[in-house]
C-alpha cells in the first residue's frame, strides 16, 4: 500500500459538521479492511518464516550426520532457536507495530478512493475536508456552503459505485497464500515420508535434545573406470579398465571421461537410494553430483557416477562420497597426461630391386615419419616409438591392404619388463597399404586415450612408361625402307632391358635389342633391308609391319616381369610407285592448303586497306566526336580481327612447312632414288615458305601487333597509324607474292608428275595390250594347229 494511502497520528472524527453517514460507513468499512488484510499478512509470514527455517535448521543440523561428521553441537540449536523467534518478532514488528496498528485518516482513505475513481473529481475529498472545524474561517466566502452541499451531494450520489475491495492490492497477498500452501504441502509430505526424522529434528530444535541422529550406511569405493579404445576392425564391444585408489589416490588420464564405482553393504542396517559425490577442484569449484543405482551383486549394493565431474577431466579432484549416513572423504584424483606417442621412426631395408647407378636407396635407412609416408613396396619396416612417459605394454595391429584385399588385423602386445619410454615395433615386409594402430599403457596403469594411427602408403613399382615416334617416316613404307625410332623411357627406378618387337601380319614377333642412353632416351633405326637379307622378316608388299618399342626394370618381388611397351605403330608396306602417288597426293593437298592460306592473306590485305580508307574518310573535316569515337571501336575491333588472321594463317603455313619437309624425309628414309623430286619440294617449296615465315611474315605479325595495340590507346594517332598500316600493307602484298610464286612451282610439279604419271600409264598400258596381243596370237596358233590335226 502506498504511504500516500496513510497518515500517523490523524483522528478520523471531526468536531465541526459530521461527515455524512453513507461516506462515513464507507470509510470505516476501507479502514477494517486495510486492518485485516496487514493483520493476514502478518501472520502469512511468521507461518513461512517458522516451516522454513524448521526444515531449513533440520537439514543444516543432520547435514554433518549425513555427511558422516559429528552432530552438531547445542549451542548451535540454540542460535536457530533464537534466530526462528527473532525472526517472527521483526515480521510481527514490521507488520503489526508499524502498519496494523496505525490508523488512516479520512482525507487519506478519501484520496485512496478518489484516485482509483477519477469521476468523484475531488468532490469526497473536499466534503471529508469541509467536514474539520480548521477548514472554517471568519471570512469564509459567501458561497462556500453552497460549494461544499454540491461537492457533498455528488460524492453521496457517486459512493454506491464504489466497490472498496478493488482498492486493496491483494496480488502480493495471494503469492504469500501460495507460497504457505507449499510450504504446509512440503512439511505434510516430508512429515508423512519421513516421520521419524520430523519428530527428531522436532525434539532435537524445540526441546534441544541431545539425541544422536542415527546412522545406519556402510560405503566403500572400487576406484575409476575409463574405457579402452578399440582398434579398427576388432568390433563394436566396448571394453573398460578399473583404476584404483592408493592411499585414497588415483592417477587417471586428463580429457577422459571417467566412471567413479562405489558400493554400499547390503548387511548395513541400510542400503542408501542414492549416493552422491560432493567435489572440489584446484580452482576451487565445488558441486554434487548423484550416483546412479545399480543391480545389486552379492552382498553389495553398486554404485556409479559417469557424469559430470569425469566428464573429460581437465584438472585434479578432490571427492567425497555421501550415501545415507555415511561418507567417504579425502578421496584424490589426479590428473596426468595418458601416454602417447610423441616421435616415430622408421628403420627402412629396402628391396634389391631398387638397384641403381648411385644407389642412393640401397641398404638400410631411418627416416623420420611423416603424413602421406611413402615407401617402396618389398621393403622391410621396423617402428621406433617414443612416449611423453614411461609405459610398461603396448598393443597394436597392423592392418594391411594389397591387391588381394583386406588382410583381417589380430592384435598383438608387447609387454616391458622395465617401464621406459621407449619401444620397437616390427612391422615386416610392405607388401601393400599398412595402416598400424598403437595403444600405450603406463606404469601406472593408465591407458591411451585414444588409438594412435599411422599410415605407410606402398609406392608399387610400375612398369617403364614408353613412348615412341617415327621421325621422317609414314603409315606406309617401301621393304627396303630405313624407319628411324625415337623413344623416351621413364621409371621410377631403373631400367634394364629395352628392345623393339616387330611384327610383320601374323608371325611371331622379332625382338631387336636396343641401347638407351643416358638421358632415358632411345634413338635408333630399323634397316628393313637389313632384316630382310638376314632372314628375321620376309617384307614384301601387301604386308603389314607392326613396330612398337619395349622396356623392362628390375622388380623382381614375383616372377612376373614388367614391362612397359609404347603404342604399336601399324605400317603398310607398299612399292615405289604407290608410295610416289601417296606422296604426290598429300603434295597437291598441301597445294590447295596453300591456296587457301593465299585467300586469306589476300583477305588480309583487303581488310588493312579498309583501314585505311576509313581513316582517310575521317580526315576530311565533316566527321563529328561521335563519328570519332566510332571509328577508334571500329578500327579496334578491326586491327584485332587482323591480328587473329595472322595467328591463324601462320600455325597453318607452319603446318605445311613440316609436311613438305616430312615428304622429303619420307622419301629418304624408304630409298627412294627420286633426287629431282625431293630437290624441287625442297628448294622450291619448303625452303621458300620457311625463309617467308622467318622474315616477313613475322615483320608482318610485329605491324599488325603495334597497329592493334595504337587503336587499343589512341586511334586518332593518324601519323603512327598511317606509317604502320603502309608498312603492313606492304609486307602483305610481298608475302602474297610469294605464296603466289611457291603455288606456281608446286602447280609446274604437279603438271611434270602429271607427265610422269601419264606416261607410266601409257608404258603399263602398252605392255598390257602387248600381253594381251600374244595370248591373243598364241590361242590362235593353237586352234590352227588342232585344226590341222
Amino acid at each position: 500500500m502506498s504511504d500516500a494511502t496513510k497518515s500517523l497520528g490523524s483522528s478520523p472524527a471531526n468536531a465541526g459538521e459530521p461527515l455524512p453517514l453513507p461516506i462515513r460507513d464507507t470509510l470505516n468499512s476501507l479502514r477494517g479492511l486495510l486492518g485485516r488484510f496487514v493483520f493476514s499478512q502478518a501472520m502469512i509470514q511468521v507461518a513461512i518464516w517458522i516451516l522454513l527455517g524448521f526444515w531449513f535448521f533440520g537439514i543444516v543440523d543432520y547435514l554433518p550426520a549425513m555427511l558422516g561428521s559429528a552432530e552438531s553441537p547445542r549451542w548451535v540449536r540454540v542460535g536457530m532457536l533464537g534466530i526462528l523467534i527473532a525472526g517472527a518478532i521483526w515480521i510481527l514488528y514490521q507488520q503489526i507495530w508499524l502498519r496494523w496498528l496505525v490508523r488512516w485518516s479520512d482525507d487519506s482513505l478519501a484520496l485512496l478512493i478518489e484516485r482509483k475513481y477519477k469521476r468523484f473529481e475531488s468532490a469526497l475529498i473536499t466534503t471529508v475536508q469541509a467536514s474539520r472545524p480548521s477548514m472554517r474561517t471568519e471570512s469564509e466566502h459567501p458561497s462556500r456552503p453552497g460549494l461544499v452541499a454540491l461537492a457533498t451531494a455528488r460524492a453521496i450520489e457517486l459512493l454506491p459505485t464504489v466497490d472498496i475491495r478493488e482498492l486493496i492490492r491483494t496480488r502480493v497477498l495471494q503469492m504469500q497464500l501460495i507460497a504457505l500452501g507449499a510450504c504446509l504441502a512440503y512439511s505434510c509430505v516430508a512429515g508423512l515420508l519421513y516421520p521419524k526424522w520430523s519428530i527428531h529434528w522436532g525434539k532435537r530444535l524445540f526441546t534441544l535434545s541431545d539425541v544422536p541422529w542415527p546412522r545406519n550406511v556402510l560405503l566403500g569405493v572400487e576406484g575409476i573406470e575409463f574405457d579402452t579404445p578399440s582398434f579398427t576392425g576388432t568390433g563394436t564391444t566396448r571394453h573398460r579398465y578399473l583404476l584404483s585408489f592408493q592411499d585414497h589416490a588415483v592417477f587417471v588420464p586428463k580429457g577422459q571421461s571417467g566412471q567413479l564405482k562405489s558400493f554400499a553393504s547390503l548387511t548395513a542396517v541400510r542400503v542408501p537410494e542414492v549416493c552422491s559425490v560432493y567435489y572440489r577442484d584446484d580452482d576451487g569449484n565445488r558441486g554434487r553430483a548423484n550416483m546412479r543405482r545399480l543391480t545389486a551383486s552379492g552382498d553389495r549394493q553398486g554404485f556409479v557416477l559417469d557424469g559430470p565431474p569425469l566428464e573429460s577431466l581437465s584438472q585434479s579432484l578432490s571427492l567425497s562420497i555421501v550415501g545415507g549416513d555415511s561418507r567417504i572423504s579425502d578421496l584424490r584424483l589426479n590428473v596426468v597426461d595418458s601416454p602417447a606417442v610423441t616421435d616415430l621412426q622408421l628403420k627402412v631395408t629396402y628391396p634389391p630391386y631398387l638397384r641403381r647407378s648411385t644407389e642412393s636407396r640401397w641398404g638400410q635407412e631411418v627416416l623420420a615419419y611423416r603424413t602421406g609416408l611413402r615407401l617402396p613396396q618389398g621393403s622391410t619396416i621396423e617402428l621406433f616409438m617414443q612416449s611423453n612417459k614411461q609405459i610398461k605394454r603396448c598393443d597394436y595391429i597392423v592392418v594391411r591392404s594389397n591387391e588381394n584385399g583386406t588382410i583381417t588385423p589380430q592384435e598383438q602386445s608387447i609387454d616391458l619388463e622395465d617401464a621406459s619410454e621407449s619401444i620397437t615395433v616390427p612391422i615386416g615386409v610392405l607388401d601393400g597399404n599398412v595402416l598400424s594402430e598403437f595403444r600405450l599403457w603406463d606404469a601406472q596403469g593408465i591407458c591411451s586415450s585414444r588409438i594412435q594411427q599411422f599410415v605407410i602408403s606402398s609406392i608399387k613399382d610400375q612398369a617403364p612408361q614408353v613412348d615412341m615416334v617415327l621421325d621422317g617416316i609414314g603409315t606406309s613404307i617401301t621393304e627396303i625402307a630405313s624407319i628411324p625410332l625415337l623413344g623416351r623411357i621413364k621409371d621410377e627406378y631403373d631400367v634394364q632391358q629395352t628392345w623393339i618387337e616387330a611384327v610383320l601380319d601374323e608371325s611371331k614377333p622379332v625382338r631387336i635389342d636396343v641401347a638407351m642412353d643416358k638421358d632415358q632416351s632411345v634413338t635408333t633405326t630399323i634397316d628393313c633391308k637389313e632384316l630382310k637379307e638376314k632372314g628375321m622378316l620376309s617384307i614384301k608388299p601387301g604386308s603389314t609391319l607392326a613396330i612398337g618399342l619395349s622396356a623392362s626394370d628390375y622388380y623382381d618381388l614375383n616372377q612376373e616381369t614388367q614391362v612397359g611397351r609404347a603404342g604399336t605403330v601399324q605400317l603398310s608396306i607398299v612399292t615405289a610407285d604407290q608410295l610416289l602417288l601417296l606422296l604426290d597426293r598429300r603434295e597437291a593437298a598441301m597445294r590447295k592448303r596453300l591456296e587457301l592460306i593465299l585467300g586469306e592473306v589476300n583477305q588480309l590485305g583487303d581488310l588493312l586497306l579498309s583501314i585505311e580508307r576509313r581513316r582517310s574518310e575521317l580526315k576530311d573535316g565533316t566527321s563529328t566526336a561521335e563519328d570519332a569515337e566510332k571509328y577508334g571501336r571500329i578500327q579496334l575491333l578491326r586491327s584485332q580481327q587482323g591480328m587473329s588472321q595472322v595467328s591463324k594463317s601462320e600455325g597453318e603455313l607452319n603446318g605445311v612447312e613440316r609436311e613438305m619437309d616430312q615428304i622429303s624425309k619420307e622419301l629418304v628414309n624408304n630409298r627412294i632414288d627420286s633426287i629431282d623430286r625431293r630437290t624441287r619440294w625442297q628448294d622450291k617449296i619448303q625452303k621458300p615458305l620457311r625463309s617467308m615465315i622467318d622474315t616477313p611474315w613475322k615483320s608482318l605479325a610485329t605491324q599488325v601487333g603495334l597497329l592493334e595495340k595504337l587503336f587499343s590507346k589512341d586511334p586518332n594517332d593518324s601519323g603512327t597509324a598511317k606509317q604502320l598500316i603502309g608498312a603492313a600493307i606492304e609486307k602483305n602484298n610481298e608475302i602474297a607474292a610469294i605464296l603466289q610464286s611457291i603455288l606456281a612451282d608446286m602447280l609446274e610439279i604437279q603438271d611434270q608428275t602429271a607427265i610422269v604419271d601419264m606416261l607410266r600409264d601409257i608404258i603399263e598400258n602398252s605392255t598390257q595390250v602387248m600381253d594381251e596381243t600374244k595370248s591373243y596370237k598364241k590361242a590362235q596358233d593353237k586352234r590352227a594347229l588342232d585344226f590341222l590335226k
